[in-house]
């Protein structure tokens, strides 16, 4: 999940200098914007790993700290409370994401403005 999560953003990046590039050069200013809404796309996308990953993660340590003598269970759904602990609003704006995607989105929209 960490993986795809680094895929999301590197992407973004990607598509974000080329929007930039582009929207520069032939002054339309529309593709900056196009930009901006495909990179809220990437944000929900990058926010629902991040809420899978944390899942994952707590259902780990759920397991580690079980007696040795207890049998193992190997569900790893996540039940109804680590689903209302672990939401996606929660991920989207934890640290990860919105620290890149939020200053992203303003600088489309002034990028936008400015062209």
């Amino acid at each position: 999940m960490a993986g795809a999560s680094a895929s999301m953003k590197r992407y973004c990046l990607l598509v974000v200098a080329a929007a930039i590039a582009f929207a520069a050069t032939a002054e339309a200013p529309l593709i900056a914007l196009a930009a901006a809404l495909l990179t809220l796309v990437f944000w929900a996308l990058d926010a629902m790993y991040l809420r899978q990953e944390h899942w994952l993660r707590r259902l780990y340590d759920q397991v580690r700290v079980e007696p040795a003598d207890q049998a193992p269970d190997f569900r790893i759904a996540p039940d109804a409370a680590l689903r209302r602990t672990e939401t996606f609003v929660s991920a989207a704006f934890s640290w990860s994401a919105a620290l890149l995607y939020a200053p992203l989105v303003v600088f489309l929209l002034v990028v936008s403005l400015a062209v």
